[in-house]
């Protein structure tokens, strides 16, 4: 985000605490900035993926996706928070043209050379596909993190599938 003038974290907006909201020389923003810690060759269930050989791919093949996680049902969401984070973003985009509203995904593994909103959350990829489509700004940063604790930017501009 370019020319941030001011910034404030952990900000409450509508029913929403988002991670950042600012000004820059033109217009105030919010920003939610969503963890991606995990990759594989497909995004596939972990049933699926057992019936797999990538032997052939090469490691740094991979697919970056969000969410992931344990639920019980596979018809329930896997995190209700990112998808009511996503959903206000856009009402915020839809109801108020002086503001910019930004999701950024930040993929902390080397190996992945495009991200995508998992297939395993079709309500969520859907939301987010939505609010792309009415506004609201996908981001994704691609870290390397080193043995010491500091993150370095590796790529702002992965091949992105919502």
């Amino acid at each position: 985000i370019p020319n941030i003038e001011n910034i404030q974290r952990e900000k409450k907006f509508l029913n929403s605490r988002f991670d950042f909201i600012g000004t820059t020389n033109s217009k105030d923003f919010i920003l939610e900035v969503k963890s991606v810690p995990l990759c594989d060759y497909e995004d596939i269930s972990s049933k699926e993926r057992k019936t797999k050989n990538y032997d052939d791919i090469s490691i740094f093949n991979k697919v970056a996706y969000f969410p992931d996680g344990y639920r019980k049902n596979k018809n329930q969401l896997v995190s209700p928070r990112a998808l009511k984070h996503i959903e206000e973003l856009e009402q915020i985009t839809l109801e108020n043209e002086e503001i910019n509203t930004y999701l950024c995904y930040v993929i902390q593994r080397e190996d992945a050379n495009r991200f995508q909103t998992s297939v395993l959350d079709p309500i969520y990829k859907t939301a987010v596909h939505k609010a792309e489509a009415n506004g609201v700004s996908i981001l994704t940063l691609q870290v390397r993190w080193t043995s010491s604790g500091e993150a370095y930017l590796l790529n702002d501009n992965l091949p992105t599938y919502l």
